[in-house]
């Protein structure tokens, strides 16, 4: 019992001390970007769609995608011109979800036209984005109700690590990559720390939970180790999405930024949630195995708890592909278009960066996974299995 109390004091200053070291680290990031973006004020209001006058294509009818042109009223809602009616175009291309409609909520911007009296300024307006923030909170508090409601004080446990987790990649990883810190180094300690965290707030400081944060750690490095090599042997850029590019070209960007290590974080981070699922349930397994036959042997209790794992891997495969395949579908019509139209063969498909950038992100993570079975199974016994039987307190 006192050992017990022991370790787990042991595992509450362990986790105080990389609390602290880490907040050290991430309030001078907070702070830089703070002063760093502060200065920069565009101008953003929200407005109301009053009418459409007209909706004509772009280009010729039967190009694909079609594209149109549409002349917009509406009332600017929000903000130091509130009430005031503009009027700008706006181009749509068929499903892109952009075409305006009489009654919408939207963002606008504006820029300032050249004109021969400098006294007197004229702007033009332009729309910005559909207004998706009342849908979006709608959401949030149907995904907080569930989990409260339906997860009591274990649902709350796993909301407040789950916030503490995406503080430290908004505050530690993303700042530390743009700041030029070795992305493999930063992806390594940021994800041990929100599994840790996650783990010790869901499941309490116990030695099955510490077991189970043991085996996520080493697989971590592992994948991170992996993922490092693909991107370095296959000069992957990380520059593949529009988003991507949109952050490449932004005016406001003013350091370089590691592509290459955003995603190497963000194979690591993607692998976390079921590498935390894996892991906490060889743990579990071994315990729940040993308290029910103390008196099998640590080759036995491994042999049955793999055996359980096995039949997890399918599962938990089959959700982190099937996840990497649903926010690939762009890619996946491509691949389709390409073979169909007999434009291009599999092996230069394959090829492309962006194919080649999803096929590492999901089979490093699937390896990682699968990984993490015998690597949880063999700390787990170590640390929750005797070693004879005179040390079998159950």
């Amino acid at each position: 019992m006192r050992g017990e109390r022991r370790f787990n004091a042991f595992c509450i200053a362990t986790t105080g001390a990389i609390s602290i070291v880490a907040c050290m680290i991430v309030l001078p990031f907070s702070a830089h970007a703070q002063t760093a973006t502060s200065s920069e004020q565009g101008y953003v209001a929200r407005a109301q769609v009053l009418s459409v006058l007209s909706d004509l294509p772009v280009n010729p009818p039967g190009t694909l995608p079609q594209s149109y042109n549409e002349f917009v009223t509406a009332r600017i809602i929000s903000g130091s011109e509130r009430g005031k009616t503009i009027e700008f175009q706006e181009y749509y291309t068929d499903g892109d979800g952009q075409k305006l409609s009489a009654g919408d909520i939207i963002y606008v911007g504006r820029f300032e036209q050249s004109g021969n009296d400098a006294r007197a300024k004229i702007y033009s307006y332009y729309s910005l984005d559909h207004d998706r923030l009342p849908i979006v909170v709608f959401y949030l508090l149907l995904f907080f109700g569930v989990i409260l409601y339906f997860g009591g004080k274990q649902g709350l446990r796993g909301l407040i690590s789950l916030a503490g987790g995406i503080c430290f990649i908004v505050f530690l990883l993303l700042p530390g990559v743009l700041h030029g810190y070795s992305p493999l180094v930063l992806s390594i300690v940021v994800a041990s720390f929100v599994a840790s965290l996650g783990a010790y707030i869901t499941h309490g400081f116990s030695r099955m939970t510490s077991s189970a944060i043991i085996g996520m750690i080493l697989t971590i490095i592992g994948a991170a180790l992996l993922a490092q090599l693909a991107v370095h042997f296959g000069n992957l850029s990380g520059v593949t999405d529009e988003n991507a590019y949109n952050l490449l070209t932004s005016p406001y960007q003013n350091t370089v930024i590691n592509f290459q290590g955003l995603l190497l974080g963000g194979i690591i981070i993607g692998l976390l949630g079921v590498l935390y699922d894996a892991a906490i349930g060889q743990a579990v397994a071994v315990e729940e195995l040993f308290r029910a036959g103390p008196h099998l042997s640590r080759v036995v209790i491994y042999e049955r708890a793999i055996r359980i794992g096995r039949e997890h891997i399918g599962a938990l495969v089959n959700t982190l592909v099937l996840a990497y395949v649903g926010a690939s579908l762009p890619v996946m019509i491509t691949l389709y278009e390409s073979l169909q139209g007999g434009n291009a063969y599999l092996p230069p498909i394959l090829n492309w960066e962006f194919v080649a950038t999803e096929i590492v992100r999901t089979t490093v993570g699937a390896t990682g996974l699968i990984l993490t079975i015998p690597i949880t199974t063999l700390v787990a016994i170590w640390m929750l299995v005797p070693r004879t039987k005179e040390e079998v307190r159950v």
